[in-house]
């Protein structure tokens, strides 16, 4: 009868240092931060996703690539059927083959905050490469992130 006491108790102890052992780590682990780099050949739209793989980027029609991967604020990856006929303010980078292969998403604030770097009247960047404030106020957007 004692020995499934001790069993238990042997057991117990496995568990709680285990624990503890998470418990140290967890703090040094919170400490990292991912270092996003700003694609220099990325453009600013407001996407939609229509029915996968047809998206629409500034009321222009497009598609996404085999393997496309959209990011959340957080740096998550969504599923398009997810953001489905939502209008999304995102920084997006196309393939090769022109297809759109890497999706951003932005909040409305980050968004307004690249508008402003891109100046007025223009609403997204240049295709042979962003202007340097664009750049920059994307590096400062991603620096923000965590």
């Amino acid at each position: 009868m004692k020995r499934w006491i001790a069993a238990a108790l042997a057991a117990a102890a496995v568990c709680l240092g285990a624990t503890t052992a998470l418990v140290a780590i967890t703090p040094a682990a919170h400490a990292q931060s991912v270092a996003r780099e700003v694609p220099a050949d990325v453009r600013y739209a407001r996407m939609q996703v229509l029915q996968t793989p047809v998206i629409l980027l500034d009321e222009q029609p497009a598609r996404l690539s085999p393997g496309a991967r959209i990011r959340n604020p957080m740096n998550l990856l969504l599923l398009p059927a997810s953001i489905t006929g939502q209008s999304l303010p995102v920084v997006f980078r196309r393939d090769p083959a022109g297809l759109v292969h890497e999706v951003w998403v932005l909040t409305e604030a980050e968004a307004a905050t690249l508008l402003r770097s891109l100046g007025p009247g223009t609403t997204t960047g240049a295709p042979g490469g962003a202007p340097a404030g664009f750049l920059e106020a994307l590096a400062l957007v991603f620096s923000l992130r965590r």
